[in-house]
């Protein structure tokens, strides 16, 4: 979604519509440019490691954002799956940054056994490391799943609310956005520790009614022991104790901050939703 791919530039999603080639490259100062890596239909993505790839439609690459975004393709891995310390999973790929290798593993679909098979479907994925486990958040979907490559089994995770996305595994737990709330569920267990809403509901105007409304996607930060967590519908960006999920603190930026990164100065830059418009904010004592 936004990620930093150096100490001054952060990549951020194309507006609706815009049908221009290269990836879409903002500073901290506002100022804008396109770097072409790849084709038209390559895909940039950070691992959670930080670690850039290239989604390719003929394979799998490392960005070297230092050297002019110079790329080193990896090779395929036809060995069993077990013998590897994967380091992600993305794009249907299990990948090891370490050794630049990757091996495909397709989930499917049906086995999903979706809610709502016409609407639900995947929205995120994140590997458990040291395990084949692959999380899978859902569209519509009342439920996590926990796919196992290795079995190709599928394990349904209950959750408050329907619909999940941005699932992140930090030290032995599992991090997910659920609709208008946030989500801790353990990572060996895979029962829900904690759940806290975040966002309360909202008028719409132009359907003359209140209903619920998504938080953005939250970022664990790099300088503080929590998640920031912004609300497009309420202007503002929560920051929330990693352990019970309720709010510590808030920053009023205005707009309808949905996406952010954090930089070791304490600047937080801003995406807004639809990803139109850029903010910063400053992380004070």
């Amino acid at each position: 979604m936004l990620f930093k791919v150096n100490d001054a530039e952060v990549c951020v999603p194309k507006i609706a519509g815009d049908r221009t080639t290269g990836v879409r490259l903002v500073s901290i100062d506002g100022t804008e440019r396109r770097v072409v890596i790849g084709t038209e239909k390559s895909a940039l993505i950070a691992e959670a490691g930080g670690a850039l790839l290239l989604r390719k439609a003929d394979g799998l690459a490392r960005v070297d954002a230092a050297a002019d975004f110079a790329t080193t393709d990896f090779s395929t891995y036809d060995g069993d799956l077990s013998g590897v310390a994967w380091t992600s999973y993305v794009a249907d790929y299990f990948v090891d940054s370490e050794n630049l290798r990757y091996k495909t593993f397709e989930i499917e679909i049906d086995a999903l056994a979706a809610d709502d098979p016409g609407y639900s479907g995947p929205s995120g994925f994140a590997l458990i490391p040291g395990t084949l486990d692959i999380v899978v958040t859902m569209v519509r979907d009342r439920a996590l799943r926990i796919v196992n490559a290795a079995t190709n089994s599928v394990r349904r995770v209950e959750l408050p609310r329907a619909g999940s996305s941005n699932p992140m595994v930090v030290e032995g737990s599992i991090f997910l956005s659920n609709y208008d709330s946030m989500c801790r569920v353990d990572a060996a267990s895979f029962k829900l520790i904690a759940s806290n809403r975040l966002q309360p509901d909202v008028f719409f105007p132009e359907h003359n009614m209140s209903g619920r409304a998504f938080i953005g996607v939250p970022y664990k930060s790099d300088i503080m022991d929590g998640w920031w967590v912004p609300r497009p519908y309420s202007s503002d960006i929560l920051f929330v104790d990693a352990e019970t999920l309720r709010p510590t603190g808030a920053i009023r930026c205005g707009g309808r901050p949905y996406a952010l990164v954090e930089f070791g100065d304490g600047v937080l830059f801003i995406i807004d939703h639809p990803f139109d418009a850029f903010q910063t904010a400053k992380v004070e004592d």
